[in-house]
């Protein structure tokens, strides 16, 4: 196994000044891939998303740095798929079988919204987000 560090850096937005660099051990494979931001307006609580060795895993982006990262428990995931929606907080998570997940971006960390059972490459992803949805 190859060993990766997620480099992640926070700057203050007014100056771009540096607040904090933090450095995260990870087996990231391809970060433009395997990794996305997921925001949902709220800074405090933006998370770095990505998959490692088939497990979901997020990290909170404080300003300090200091989160650690989390493993999302019973997943076994091959594939992130951003459609369009990552910044109101969503992603699919492909599973190894073809089947998929919603991921939700909540106040401490994400959830499963809403498993695919079929085959999510057959399937055409369309989100409306207003107060009814997910």
């Amino acid at each position: 196994m190859e060993s990766y560090t997620l480099q992640v850096t926070s700057l203050v937005p007014e100056t771009g000044e540096l607040i904090m660099n933090a450095n995260i051990p990870s087996s990231i494979r391809d970060p433009i891939a395997d990794l996305y931001v997921l925001s949902n307006g709220i800074s405090e609580n933006n998370r770095v998303v990505w998959i490692e060795q088939g497990s979901l895993k997020h990290v909170s982006l404080v300003p300090e740095l200091n989160a650690k990262p989390v493993a999302v428990k019973n997943s076994e995931f091959g594939l992130l798929v951003d459609v369009g929606v990552t910044d109101n907080g969503y992603i699919i998570a492909v599973r190894k079988d073809g089947s998929g997940r919603i991921i939700k971006l909540v106040d401490n960390g994400v959830k499963s919204v809403y498993d695919f059972k079929d085959d999510v490459s057959l399937l055409l992803f369309s989100f409306t987000l207003d107060n009814t949805t997910l």
